[in-house]
């Protein structure tokens, strides 16, 4: 299916500025300052001891669960424009997503084919795993995984791919469906 991220005004703030938010967020332990230009940040998909890390200039927005993630200074960028302060307009391109109910398209038999996510049949709340953000996350069995590039070669064939786990509530609150049940392979 395709999706897009709904048209909306959001607040993001840079890692590395010393925002109030930032500064909250070090005082909760939701975000870690390693002290050597690297963040790590506990969102609700990081799991264990670590979390998802970001580098200083980096963006990070705070979910409707009050957990915070990052977004890489370019693509933030690309698809962001700054109203005032900590206040942007989000304007993301069509994206691809893909949930378990889905046919197997080629982007998705890139990640199972090149182990970038594992099944885990045992446990459905974290059934899906993947090491993202230089961290392992886990995803419950109604996750939707957003592909936010996918490359491929001069014969059509996915090459790489930049994905991520989208929580199934945050996904609804967040995103909007534009083609539902497109087989792109």
């Amino acid at each position: 299916m395709y999706v897009r991220k709904k048209a909306s005004e959001i607040k993001a703030w840079r890692l590395g500025d010393k925002t109030p938010k930032e500064l909250e967020m070090i005082a909760e332990k939701k975000i870690v300052d390693k002290g050597d230009g690297t963040y790590e940040l506990f969102s609700r998909e990081a799991t264990g001891k670590k979390g998802q890390i970001a580098k200083v200039g980096d963006y990070f927005k705070v979910d409707s669960g009050g957990y915070p993630y990052p977004n890489d200074k370019e693509t933030f960028e690309a698809t962001h424009v700054r109203i005032e302060g900590d206040r942007y307009l989000q304007s993301t391109p069509e994206l691809y997503a893909w949930t378990l109910n889905q046919p197997i398209t080629d982007a998705v038999k890139y990640l199972f084919d090149n182990n970038l996510v594992q099944i885990h049949d045992d446990d459905p709340n974290r059934y899906f795993s993947a090491v993202l953000w230089g961290t392992t996350e886990t995803a419950a069995k109604d996750v939707v995984i957003v592909f936010y590039k996918i490359e491929r070669d001069g014969n059509g064939n996915v090459i790489n791919v930049d994905f991520n786990f989208v929580e199934r509530s945050e996904f609804e609150k967040t995103y909007q469906v534009l083609l539902p049940w497109v087989r792109i392979d």
